[in-house]
């Protein structure tokens, strides 16, 4: 799962919503790698309430989440919203 900014920005936080439904299970954690080489790792609840990381102050092209871990890999799981909070770079 990959955020094209097009353009550099400075990444502060991203939040992440995951779905949260009767017989599924859950992501326990993945890795926010952002273009500039820094990898941060995010450490997921079972949660269907919006889940804040604070990543300090990135700048960045892009974001992308991998390495994704599940609490049990024969259930179905999902993220249903990505965001990333922070400042559009003015040149």
């Amino acid at each position: 799962m990959q955020i094209d900014y097009g353009r550099e920005v400075t990444v502060n936080e991203i939040v992440i919503k995951a779905r949260v439904a009767s017989g599924d299970t859950h992501f326990t954690s993945c890795v926010a790698e952002f273009s500039d080489g820094t990898k941060v790792v995010l450490n997921l609840t079972n949660s269907a309430v919006n889940q804040y990381f604070d990543v300090g102050s990135i700048k960045t092209t892009y974001v992308k989440l991998t390495n994704f871990e599940v609490a049990d890999s024969s259930k179905a799981v999902a993220i249903t919203e990505l965001q990333t909070l922070g400042v559009e770079n003015l040149k």
